[in-house]
């Protein structure tokens, strides 16, 4: 899935149901390194795991990906 948050198209996957457990991955990797993990964790609750900006199949912003900018970015995929 994708969604547009401050005019950045992120990519992002959701599965399960109840309350939200947010997958984030680290530099120079992907959502994809929760794979393993992600179906086991969505029999219990919803998971949600994410391309951060300029990784995997999210888009690059204007400038550096502040710590701030990323959290930004999962409050609106959340909300």
């Amino acid at each position: 899935m994708q969604k547009m948050i401050d005019g950045l198209r992120l990519a992002y996957d959701v599965a399960g149901r109840g309350d939200a457990l947010v997958l984030l991955h680290g530099f120079t990797l992907d959502r994809t390194i929760w794979e393993p993990q992600f179906a086991a964790l969505a029999a219990r609750r919803r998971v949600i795991r994410l391309d951060l900006r300029g990784s995997g199949e999210s888009a690059c912003g204007e400038g550096p990906a502040l710590m701030e900018t990323l959290a930004g970015d999962v409050f609106g995929l959340l909300d």
